[in-house]
């Protein structure tokens, strides 16, 4: 046993416990009670904060390029258009063109230069002879001059390429092979960058599921971080690919343990998370395999989950991928050689061989698959130009992490361990330190603050180098070559130690300076000339603007606000400020013309909103209030403000449908409502603008979509709302809102051909019964109620309870149910289908299709004999109901009423109660 392994976890938890417990009190005393802060924690949320202050700092860059559509003439004339092939421009005049990578953050180039400006739409050469190459243009890293075109100059350079006589000729091409190894299994990082990347699931999802997985037994155990397969996962990984894709995509049996490159401090105490063996093959003596995905049993999120694992572990054993790579440099000349050629290049790719591509794909493969193909090319090969176009592009600031991206910092950098990469994930949700924007990680105003507060007082516990160095010293105690007690005592009670630089520093620091957001467009002057401040205190985010001679103002800020500091700015601050100094606590901005009420713009809790009316006292009704949409709230003008007061509004009535369409606003944002349900509005939809055009053809994605995943499939509407059939736990049932009912036995297996009039009936029968509680019984005050009973005569026997009663032999005859027009086609079609050997699952898929295929007058005998049973279904049933009708009781007689009887849960709860009572009152006795 190595006994230094067992206890090596106690070390790390009582750092973060003396981290966390040390470092979280100063944070309540000096900003806001409910902060946190710990040893890995704050580390990964600097990182996200310092990212986030690079994205504030940068200053995007707009610069412009040509983009060529080409093709080979002699290729083109016997392939067709498909080998036409784009080309970008790299250089002109002589210079390469400028692109993104030669732009710093704060949008200068670093090697840079215009063109000349005899090139410019409108030259005049007798304006200005200055030639601005000159002095501009300055060489770049690789020593050759770099030119940076607008969009005057790239639009004056298209002209003079597209010109009759222009020269297209290949002046160089440079091929070369690519071979890509496969991806190695996954470990728990790994797990869950790709389930985060490829399906969207957190990291907490991504756990959750795969520790469902581990416990019914479809994978191995999910904490590891150990890439390596075993002998014998190997070999059972290698029959399977063998199996699925042919022998020729697996490479000779002693490459398959390739040497795998291990993530640092990686412990191998477990194998790379992959599929579990088959346990019933091998109890039947079969050979071990995995469990294809479609043998699982599984759906949804673990299904899919399960399908990752099994597709990465058999790629990690199979051939390499090769690529063809080429790359051709293109001279165009124009005519009268007025102007140096310029040099377009174009880029294919074609993947030879697919190898392991075959079972799983990156997120780099998926483009290399769409890829351009170049036809076959020559050096000094004259090709043809269909056209050519200018393309701006803008630089881009640093992307946001995703918690894919997010978890591979985390472990390229040497910080926590991947069991913990999902832990510290929620954690800096739960604190609100992070939000989640899409899938990016958008840090809040109170992220800024807290790390502006260890950065300055505490930079080693925010220093990832220092945080990586504390990874190996533990891992060191783990492997038994350092002494935990040491060690801890020399963190914490060292001179320098935690304790006594938390109990040094919180003397000095300022709890005003503590809390204070510093952020670029607040910090300087020009940006911000009134000298406005945000802070986070105990009570939430504020803002204060000093006045001269005054009073400084002060505004709490709403907390929608500050969830994403790129959205704060100096004009939104300022607005908020002058609302809530207002006579009505927020920005007059006119009367109502129908009361004279007066109008507001507010800021509140959930965003900017319009509100008509004064808030009256505690009590009496609300004014109406309307959100208004997020960048709108410094642009509003009174008359948009009565619109948004009005919503929701009708646009038009659906053509085919029927009823009204209306736009409103609600807290998940704009949408269009019908009956057949709700839409969210687009990026380019406006709730006040939108065309009916626009609002009928979103109804109609409304009425195409499936309602949710287990939706089987829409009957039709009733009473305004959609009748579905929807897949439950017990099989399929009909669903109308919040009305559930049994579907018909005979539909279970074609739940799309049950009739809309039955599924309304069976609808109609279930709303009879009312809404039932737990245990079955009707709730109280549901509107189905119980109708009196009627009196009992003298001698007569007090009858049963309603529930436990029968009913009678004799009385009301049940109704036969016709069959369908489709049920008629299945009894006939049936023996000619299943003849050709399919399952039975198969036969009925078989059918629906003969049968959707089949034309008016293909069905037309089957609806007949449909409708021939149903009439003498509805005759028998009259004449039955008439002759055996069971004779009206006496109106003397008397039924008694019900006996009540407890549930099981009652009565326990009752005889539990009573002992209860029955001690406290001999406690009271034996007290007097």
């Amino acid at each position: 046993l190595a006994l230094n392994l067992a206890p090596a976890k106690e070390p790390r938890r009582i750092l973060d416990r003396l981290a966390g417990y040390t470092m979280s009190p100063l944070l309540w005393r000096k900003i806001s009670p409910g902060l946190s802060a710990g040893r890995v924690q704050s580390v990964g949320l600097a990182l996200i904060v310092r990212r986030e202050r690079l994205r504030l700092a940068f200053v995007s860059a707009e610069y412009f390029d040509l983009r060529a559509l080409l093709f080979a003439p002699q290729a083109s004339a016997s392939r067709g258009d498909s080998q036409a092939f784009s080309a970008t421009l790299v250089e002109a005049f002589g210079k390469r063109v400028a692109s993104g990578r030669d732009f710093d953050s704060q949008g200068n180039l670093t090697g840079g230069g215009t063109g000349p400006a005899a090139l410019r739409p409108g030259y005049d050469d007798t304006e200005e002879e200055t030639d601005t190459l000159s002095h501009s243009a300055a060489p770049a890293a690789d020593g050759r001059k770099v030119v940076r075109i607008d969009e005057a100059m790239a639009a004056g350079l298209a002209m003079e390429l597209r010109k009759a006589g222009t020269e297209w000729k290949v002046a160089k091409i440079d091929k070369r092979k690519q071979n890509r190894k496969p991806p190695v299994p996954f470990i728990t990082s790994t797990l869950q960058q790709e389930a985060n990347r490829k399906l969207g699931m957190s990291s907490k999802e991504t756990m959750r599921n795969a520790q469902g997985l581990y416990e019914q037994g479809f994978i191995t155990y999910m904490r590891t971080d150990n890439p390596v397969l075993s002998a014998s996962a190997i070999k059972i990984s290698r029959e399977c690919v063998a199996q699925l894709y042919g022998p020729e995509h697996l490479p000779p049996a002693d490459a398959a343990a390739r040497a795998v490159k291990k993530p640092k401090g990686s412990q191998e105490a477990h194998e790379p998370i992959r599929p579990a063996l088959a346990e019933d093959a091998a109890a039947a003596g079969g050979a071990q395999m995995f469990r294809a995905p479609g043998e699982t049993g599984l759906s949804g999120r673990p299904f899919a989950l399960y399908e990752l694992i099994f597709q990465r572990t058999l790629a990690s054993v199979m051939v390499d991928a090769e690529l063809d790579l080429t790359t051709a440099s293109i001279r165009a000349k124009p005519p009268g050689g007025a102007t140096e050629p310029a040099v377009f290049r174009a880029s294919g790719k074609i993947i030879r061989k697919y190898g392991w591509m075959r079972a799983y794909q990156l997120g780099s493969d998926a483009a290399d698959a769409a890829a351009q193909a170049l036809p076959p090319l020559e050096e000094k090969q004259l090709l043809g130009c269909r056209q050519v176009t200018p393309e701006g592009h803008t630089t881009k600031a640093p992307a946001r992490y995703t918690e894919a991206s997010f978890i591979k910092e985390l472990e390229a950098l040497g910080i926590g361990r991947p069991s913990t990469y999902a832990q510290i994930l929620e954690t800096l949700k739960d604190r609100d330190y992070v939000m989640l924007d899409g899938k990016a990680l958008c840090p809040s105003l109170t992220a800024f603050v807290v790390i502006g507060l260890l950065e300055d007082r505490f930079k080693d516990f925010v220093d990832t180098a220092f945080t990586a160095r504390m990874e190996e010293r533990l891992d060191e105690i783990a492997r038994g070559s350092a002494d935990k007690e040491s060690y801890l005592a020399e963190y914490y009670l060292g001179q320098g130690g935690l304790r006594s630089l938390v109990e040094t520093q919180e003397a000095m620091i300022d709890s005003d300076s503590a809390r204070r957001a510093r952020l670029p467009f607040l910090d300087s002057p020009v940006t911000n000339p009134g000298n406005i401040t945000v802070f986070v205190g105990p009570y939430g985010p504020y803002a204060i603007k000093p006045v001269k001679g005054m009073e400084s103002l002060k505004a709490k800020l709403p907390p929608g606000m500050c969830t994403d500091v790129t959205k704060l700015s100096v004009e939104k601050l300022e607005a908020c400020i002058e609302a809530k100094q207002g006579e009505f606590n927020g920005t007059l901005l006119g009367n109502h013309p129908d009361d004279a009420e007066p109008v507001l713009l507010k800021f509140g809790p959930f965003g900017t909103y319009v509100q008509k009316g004064i808030d009256g006292a505690e009590g009496e009704p609300k004014p109406k209030r309307v959100s208004i949409p997020e960048g709108e709230e410094l642009s509003i003008r009174f008359e948009d403000a009565l619109l948004y007061l009005a919503l929701p509004r009708v646009v038009c009535q659906h053509p085919e449908l029927g009823g009204d369409i209306k736009a409103g606003l609600s807290k998940n944002g704009p949408f269009v409502l019908h009956a057949n349900g709700y839409r969210s509005l687009g990026p380019g939809d406006h709730v006040l603008t939108i065309s009916p055009e626009r609002a009928i053809e979103l109804v109609d994605k409304v009425k195409a979509r499936v309602a949710s995943s287990n939706t089987l499939a829409i009957l039709g509407a009733h009473s305004g709302k959609n009748v579905s059939v929807v897949d439950g736990r017990f099989g399929p049932y009909i669903k109308h809102g919040s009305t559930n009912a049994r579907l018909p036995l005979m539909y279970r297996d074609m739940p799309h051909e049950c009739p809309l009039d039955e599924a309304i009936e069976a609808v109609k029968e279930k709303e009879k019964e009312g809404p039932k509680g737990r245990f079955g019984r009707a709730k109280a005050g549901s509107k189905t109620k119980a109708k009196p009973a009627a009196k009992a005569t003298a001698g007569s026997k007090t009858a049963k309870s309603s529930k436990s009663a029968k009913p009678a032999a004799s009385g009301v005859v049940a109704k036969k149910r016709a069959k369908t027009s489709f049920l008629f086609f299945c009894q006939e079609k049936r023996a000619a289908v299943a003849a050709t050997g399919l399952a039975f699952g198969d036969i009925q898929k078989e059918l629906s299709v003969q049968w959707k295929g089949l034309d008016e007058g293909g069905r037309a005998p089957y609806e007949e004999m449909s409708s021939l049973e149903k009439l003498r279904y509805s005759e028998e049933w009259s004449a039955e109901s008439e002759s055996d009708a069971p004779p009206s009781p006496p109106a003397t007689a008397r039924v008694a009423a019900p006996v009540k009887r407890a549930s099981p849960v009652r009565a326990k709860k009752a005889v539990k109660k009573a002992g209860a009572a029955k001690k406290g009152t001999a406690a009271k006795r034996g007290g007097a």
